[in-house]
């Protein structure tokens, strides 16, 4: 992947510099032009390029697992306010800042710094010049670095470092597993929790597209604290863009609140599993997980161990029920031909608690699941819990446990489409 050394941008032996295919180069513009905003449109071709470069170095060079954090949906929300995407590479996160700056200083953005749920463990400083065929990786730092050793910029809200700074590319592949979140970040305080009408209030007045910079108009806690949350993102995006959410889009903002299918308040899109499977899909799914079904609240999955994030702890299920368990099901498109089910089983506990099992499946008219299909549970601020693929390309199980009042979100991702469901025990 390292480019040949006569480029002109190439000012060190040791500088890495990564060609552009033309296909990747036309494929990124392509997505980009559905921004709202012509500056919009620019971040997202330049980050799409830096982000899709390193991660294919990573993982076809390294020889390690590099994925997206956030689906395409999502990515295209955060650049169209702000500048910088990253890559889970196992239990590490690293944030990706494309510059075209020729200068010595390096800038993050203070939203992959402060907030909580962005926050990285390793950031990438990545030269792109419109009008060449490469990239330069000038280097990258940690969290922790940029928090005690950079300097903030309250006028343009980022954390600058001197390329001087910066540690060497060549040592990031060799060490970055190596070192735990404790010597790679450090605490930031946590955001305030918006109420709707304050969103509602912020996203009027920020969804205008006249807004340029929407992150410089309102103080960093409360632009902070609305973007952090996928409904209140998605909702600027398509304000932005002067678009209506769909009605996918408009599942994702509410929020299924799973206590009240216990007194039979379901709304009418979640059905019975029977009546959306049929009786031979459901009965070939088998509603109760089997022993090798990833349960994320005994730490079965090979990704995660059980722990607390953002509110959502995921617990061993050491106790009896206590009540019937209840299940519905929900249609969920994904492309034009790409359909599946969402089940979502709950059972009461002897503790208080709830066990909650989900299922996805494939519809009647589609005899398996996609091959490329996953299943996500994440916290309410988007930190992965847990992911599990069909071995079968029949059916996904997960179960966890959660307490009265915790909220999840279930993402279906399969290739550049995801759908996103919010729950509430």
């Amino acid at each position: 992947m390292r480019a040949i050394s006569t480029e002109p941008l190439l000012m060190d032996a040791s500088d890495w510099l990564l060609e552009i295919p033309e296909d990747l180069r036309q494929q990124v513009w392509n997505r980009s032009r559905d921004q709202g905003s012509p500056a919009g449109c620019w971040r997202s071709y330049v980050n799409g390029l830096a982000a899709t470069l390193l991660q294919d170095l990573i993982r076809l060079d390294y020889g390690q697992p590099a994925v997206a954090w956030l689906g395409q949906s999502q990515q295209r929300e955060i650049f169209e306010v702000v500048t910088g995407s990253a890559i889970a590479l196992g239990a590490h996160r690293l944030i990706v800042i494309p510059t075209e700056a020729l200068d010595d200083d390096c800038s993050v953005p203070q939203e992959w710094v402060d907030i909580p749920s962005w926050k990285g463990d390793y950031y990438a400083f990545v030269q792109l010049s419109p009008c060449e065929s490469y990239v330069r990786i000038l280097g990258y730092a940690t969290h922790r670095q940029l928090k005690t050793q950079g300097e903030y910029d309250a006028f343009d809200r980022g954390y600058n470092l001197s390329i001087n700074q910066l540690i060497s590319w060549d040592s990031f592949e060799p060490t970055y597993a190596n070192y735990s979140a404790d010597q790679t970040q450090v605490a930031v305080e946590p955001l305030p929790e918006l109420s709707p009408a304050q969103a509602e209030s912020l996203l009027q007045r920020l969804g205008n597209p006249a807004q340029v910079m929407p992150r410089l108009e309102v103080p960093f806690a409360q632009w902070g604290a609305l973007i952090a949350l996928p409904q209140w993102r998605q909702q600027l995006w398509c304000d932005r863009c002067g678009l209506q959410p769909t009605p996918s889009r408009q599942a994702v903002a509410a929020v299924t609140k799973l206590s009240s299918w216990l007194q039979g308040e379901i709304h009418a899109a979640w059905q019975g599993v029977e009546l959306l499977l049929g009786p031979t899909q459901f009965a070939r799914s088998n509603r109760s997980p089997g022993p090798d079904s990833p349960d994320f609240s005994r730490g079965h999955s090979p990704a995660l161990e059980p722990r607390s994030i953002d509110g959502l702890e995921v617990r061993a299920v050491t106790d009896s029920s206590v009540g019937e368990k209840i299940s519905r099901a929900k249609r969920l498109e994904l492309a034009p031909e790409v359909e599946v089910a969402l089940s979502v089983t709950m059972v009461p506990l002897e503790s208080g608690d709830h066990q909650v099992m989900l299922y996805l499946d494939p519809l009647p008219d589609f005899p398996r699941l996609p091959d490329d299909i996953e299943l996500h549970l994440l916290s309410e601020t988007g930190e992965i819990l847990g992911q599990a693929k069909a071995a079968s390309s029949e059916t996904i199980r997960m179960q966890f446990r959660a307490a009265a009042g915790e909220r999840f979100d279930v993402s279906v991702l399969c290739g550049e489409a995801s759908v996103r469901e919010s729950f509430e025990i």
